[in-house]
């Protein structure tokens, strides 16, 4: 990776995704379910840069399907999931899980119903 040195912008830019890529997922996720001062810079630097991903973000992400239950499903990866199962979950239920998820954009070869 060549970073220029030159233009902050383009260094804050790749070293976020650097740290995102190196830091984002178990040690942080641990030490943020455990409720753990561990790694707060790095998870403080992760969550600006996300925050700040967001704001530059052209549009409203697209509605995206990523099943609950069964191999890979949020709930089987993650417990946190698991309170869209309860009884009397409905729209608007909050939730906070640990980790980052990955989903499907619904279009036409791989929803064509």
């Amino acid at each position: 990776m060549r970073l220029d040195i030159s233009k902050p912008k383009s260094v804050w830019t790749a070293l976020s995704a650097l740290m995102l890529s190196a830091f984002a997922y178990v040690p942080l996720a641990a030490a943020v379910h455990e409720r753990s001062g561990r790694y707060a810079a790095s998870t403080h630097l992760v969550c600006g840069a996300l925050a700040e991903r967001a704001k530059r973000q052209p549009a409203v992400a697209p509605p995206v399907y990523k099943n609950l239950t069964g191999t890979f499903g949020l709930a089987t990866d993650d417990p946190a999931w698991r309170a869209l199962l309860q009884p009397g979950a409905s729209a608007g239920l909050g939730l906070v899980t640990d980790g980052l998820s990955q989903a499907s954009v619904a279009d036409s070869r791989k929803f064509p119903n």
